[in-house]
């Protein structure tokens, strides 16, 4: 019996069986998604079992027959193929250290020197601060503008104090005897930064600054993440390897989102090798157009990436097109950052195995997954839409088995994939 309003006739007996039939198909189609939704959780949980088993069993392979030798298997079709499948998460920070190794030499002492350099540059900026403020408590003028992302310091700290104190000082006993101690600390951050390998103004300005947005960065970095808080043993470490980068190339310093990278790679590694990795991908091709602000190489990375959207993806391509969506708009900070702040840990560290295997090319593949999976969504959106969910693509990008199979079946024009090893080659010309 179904409800029917009062003033409606009676249903004919041909329209209640029609209509019972709707019923019954209705429910029949409810249960038969229920039951297909059941079977792709159930199926999705024995592959994920098997492959639990399979990166278990690979532990002991990794470890007793191919880590061992490594030059002699690290480029065979075994290899290839374990690697493809995942890296065992104790032994993935192994592989990608070897798969980089250490190509600028850089030994354990060296990277305590730095570290240590930029732990005192740190101090010391920070009195210089505390100076500043209280001349400015006392009645002075500020001698120094603190250094903003933003905002590069305006005046060289070398010839300022002569410029702001003259006579006032010897009129205020006080103010002469703080512009005493912050000429003693300059001299010191003079000595400090030393300049040998930078112009003076450029020497103090790079580290300074970098040395600064790094301890805002810091709390930001994985913020759900309490190793990488404050106190924590990982907040420490990663400090000290940015802080050792600003030291060990002042050219290049810190940037916003070198962060991620460096506490991705401290969940895998020691501080020293987690160093020399980070110092090889943030100095080499393809991530060092991005942290050099290179625009012509930049520019050239995502013209190629175009061809290979509009190759993969037609549809979805045209569409963003029309919006006025250019590939730089989101695809910029995926390949900056090596999509550590777009994707989820465990789908980043999954994408990282494959980019320490096939390099720059994995770049292309991921970013072309991830549209694969937003398609969808994003051809139903506007401009808004479809930026709002290009910043919030974690919510959208969660199956690591669909990404993974995603990115090993894209694609690639003939001719790009010839022109885009021969970027590389165009980058070294340009340092």
């Amino acid at each position: 019996m179904t409800f029917r309003p009062q003033n409606l006739p009676p249903k004919s007996e041909e329209e209640e069986r029609e209509h019972q039939k709707l019923v019954e198909d209705n429910r029949k189609q409810y249960l038969q998604k229920v039951r297909e939704r059941e079977r792709m959780q159930e199926k999705k949980r024995v592959e994920q079992e098997r492959r639990e088993k399979r990166m278990i069993e690979s532990v002991s392979i990794w470890e007793k027959e191919l880590l061992p030798n490594w030059d002699q298997v690290k480029r065979t079709k075994r290899v290839r193929e374990l690697w493809i499948e995942g890296l065992p998460p104790g032994i993935r920070g192994k592989v990608w250290y070897y798969a980089f190794g250490n190509r600028n030499s850089i030994t354990q002492d060296l990277y305590y020197i730095k570290s240590d350099q930029g732990r005192k540059l740190r101090k010391l900026l920070k009195e210089i601060t505390q100076i500043d403020q209280e001349i400015i408590d006392n009645g002075g003028q500020p001698k120094r503008v603190p250094p903003t992302p933003q905002k590069m310091l305006t005046e060289s700290i070398l010839s300022e104090l002569d410029d702001k104190f003259g006579s006032e000082n010897q009129q205020h006993p006080k103010l002469s005897a703080l512009a005493q101690r912050y000429d003693k600390l300059k001299k010191k951050l003079n000595f400090m930064i030393g300049f040998e390998t930078l112009p003076q103004n450029n020497a103090i300005q790079s580290r300074e600054r970098s040395i600064s947005i790094i301890e805002t960065d810091l709390p930001r970095t994985f913020p759900a993440l309490k190793v990488f808080q404050p106190g924590s043993q990982h907040y420490d470490s990663l400090q000290r390897i940015l802080e050792a980068f600003t030291m060990h190339r002042p050219d290049i310093g810190y940037i916003q989102g070198m962060s991620y990278v460096a506490a991705v790679l401290l969940l895998y590694m020691d501080e020293h090798q987690a160093f020399v990795t980070f110092c090889n991908m943030i100095t080499k091709f393809p991530i060092m157009p991005f942290y050099s602000f290179n625009e012509p190489q930049v520019r050239k990375i995502m013209q190629l990436f175009k061809q290979v959207f509009q190759h993969n993806l037609p549809e979805l391509c045209e569409h963003l097109e029309t919006e006025n969506i250019q590939p730089k708009q989101y695809v910029y900070e995926w390949f900056m950052t090596l999509f550590t702040r777009s994707l989820s840990l465990g789908l980043v560290s999954r994408v990282w195995d494959f980019y320490f295997l096939d390099g720059i090319f994995i770049l292309y593949q991921t970013a072309i997954a991830i549209l694969r999976i937003l398609q969808k969504q994003l051809l139903e959106q506007d401009f808004e839409g479809i930026m709002l969910i290009m910043k919030n693509t974690q919510e959208h990008v969660t199956d690591e088995e669909q990404l993974a199979s995603y990115i090993y079946e894209v694609s690639f024009p003939k001719w790009v994939y010839d022109e885009i090893p021969k970027l590389e080659g165009d980058f070294m010309k340009t340092i």
